[in-house]
């Protein structure tokens, strides 16, 4: 044994970084499980422990990291067991900390089962660990978000289920399946609102009131009536007719493989009706469907063509739809009218 290690009074942290209880279940327990045999093989004095299931791609998130630097701070112990550096820090702010403490001695020595850093070492070491750590979580960032834009291309789901739905992997990408407790109620909720007699509120409370609709139960959420702000969303949400947003023009549109529970008629008859109650999308949402948009510009002014969806009750009681395209500059240019969707194409 290290005669220096004697005198030490070690802090044993262990760190996952999924606070799920069903991914890297096992992780915490291993950890504690190698790191308690270093310490009965090197007679270790263990003071405390403390673990977490915290990311540390960011300062600021571990609360048993904040207390174990704090511990340290007062003294009271003055080396750290882990089962590898980079379950102490992930990001500079900490990583910077931590070496910080082992420069000013607070810190004697940072123990893993395959090295170890003293205070009169050379700081490169852990400086080159800390730079890795950092580096790992910036291209990790990199790649997840270079796959989602790839899978949100082909239709794919990188997203928390909404209600009516649940997450599912098919043919190498994240989908949905429909939530068999919940999709029916949400279709009988988009009927009731369908029919224009009733307010958002009075099918949010039918839903919720008289249906006993709750939401899916995830780990630390969910189990309860939907608000007016998530129901609003739902009803503004493409994914129920089969499409998700593109990552980067949210304007855009791409189709999943997924049951829709709304026809794209139905889907875009709810946004009139939204529109019509004063609690309409945004002015720029599901330009997709205008799929002349951005080809033409005005004659007269040159600014773009823009298009908007007209609606029309027939005496049957159903509601016909149509696209229009118009100068975007109604007020500076004199071209006022609109032109039908189907004359362009003619």
């Amino acid at each position: 044994m290290d005669n220096e290690l004697k005198n030490l009074k070690f802090v044993m942290y262990m760190r996952k970084s999924s606070e799920s209880d069903d991914r890297q279940a096992l992780s915490l327990d291993a950890q504690r499980d190698t790191l308690v045999e270093v310490a009965k093989r090197n007679k270790l004095k263990i003071v405390t422990e403390f673990r977490e299931a915290k990311s540390a791609s960011k300062p600021n998130n571990r609360p048993e990291f904040d207390k174990m630097v704090k511990l340290i701070s007062t003294g009271k112990v003055n080396a750290i067991l882990c089962w590898k550096e980079d379950r102490l820090f992930r990001n500079p702010a900490e990583s910077g900390l931590i070496q910080q403490l082992l420069v000013d001695g607070k810190i004697q020595r940072i123990m893993t089962p395959y090295r170890s850093h003293t205070t009169d070492d050379n700081a490169l070491g852990l400086a080159v660990e800390a730079g890795m750590s950092a580096q790992y979580t910036r291209d990790l960032s990199r790649n997840v978000k270079r796959g989602q834009r790839a899978n949100n291309k082909l239709g794919g789901v990188h997203f928390p289920a909404p209600q009516g739905y649940i997450n599912v992997r098919r043919n190498n990408h994240g989908t949905l399946d429909l939530d068999q407790e919940r999709a029916p109620l949400m279709r009988k909720a988009f009927d009731m609102y369908l029919t224009g007699n009733y307010t958002v509120p009075e099918v949010l409370s039918t839903l919720n009131n008289d249906w006993g609709f709750l939401t899916r139960k995830h780990y630390k959420t969910g189990g309860k009536p939907l608000n007016r702000s998530t129901f609003y969303a739902i009803l503004e949400n493409p994914v129920y007719m089969g499409y998700v947003r593109d990552l980067d023009d949210k304007t855009k549109l791409h189709k999943g493989d997924w049951s829709a529970l709304l026809s794209e008629d139905e889907f875009y008859r709810i946004q009139m009706l939204l529109k019509k109650s004063g609690f309409g999308p945004q002015s720029n949402y599901c330009l997709n469907r205008f799929e002349l948009k951005g080809i033409f510009t005005c004659g007269e002014c040159g600014c773009s063509i823009t298009a908007e969806i007209k609606s029309k009750k027939l005496k049957d009681g159903s509601v016909n739809y149509y696209t229009y395209y118009h100068c975007t500059h109604k007020r500076k240019c004199s071209q006022k009218g609109c032109v039908r969707e189907e004359k362009l194409y003619n």
